[in-house]
């Protein structure tokens, strides 16, 4: 599923290691004509080196890095695009982290 974003148009980044959620979430986009770049897990997402990335949406728990992990090291390297966290019952001090 994974692939490299085109330089003409900005790149929804969609990571989540659940490949039907990857899948139907991505599926979804692309009917609307979005480009989509899905990745089963962080790594390969920062491996990618996204530059034109309209938006961010990461599932928290992952193998490896988290979501939040994720969109940290991306900030580091200049993605500033917004980001959905995909999780279920998040904590309080998660929710506080993401909010930065």
């Amino acid at each position: 599923m994974a692939r490299s974003p085109t330089a003409a148009q900005p790149t929804i980044l969609l990571v989540d290691d659940d490949r039907a959620v990857l899948s139907a979430i991505a599926f979804a986009l692309a009917t609307d004509g979005l480009d989509v770049a899905g990745f089963a897990n962080a790594e390969a997402a920062l491996a990618a080196r996204p530059r034109q990335v309209a938006c961010v949406i990461v599932d928290e728990k992952l193998p490896g890095l988290s979501g939040l992990d994720l969109v940290d090291s991306l900030r580091r390297d200049g993605v500033a695009a917004p980001a959905i966290l995909i999780t279920t019952a998040p904590s309080a001090a998660l929710r506080r982290r993401a909010r930065r």
